[in-house]
């Protein structure tokens, strides 16, 4: 069995693919479960490429600003810890 890489196993409509953006914004504000912030990433990512295979790039995009939004807070984050704790 050949499995193409981009195959989409689903089929998705725009009310499936908001729900999956809102799914996706919910996780990177840490309301859908507990995690490291790179599983978070992660999880964003995945939901991001499905996304895309299925042809909804709006919604990727929008997701994929909610996951430069995280990293950079995670970031300035890490880096205020850094200057408290050598203070």
């Amino acid at each position: 069995m050949n499995l193409q890489k981009n195959m989409v196993w689903f089929e998705m409509d725009k009310d499936r693919a908001n729900e999956l953006l809102r799914t996706g914004i919910a996780t990177l504000k840490g309301e859908m479960f507990e995690a490291r912030s790179g599983i978070l990433i992660a999880h964003a990512i995945m939901i991001k490429e499905k996304l895309l295979d299925a042809g909804f790039w709006w919604q990727a995009d929008i997701i994929d600003l909610w996951i430069r939004r995280f990293y950079r807070a995670e970031r300035l984050g890490s880096s205020l810890e850094m200057r408290r704790d050598s203070s």
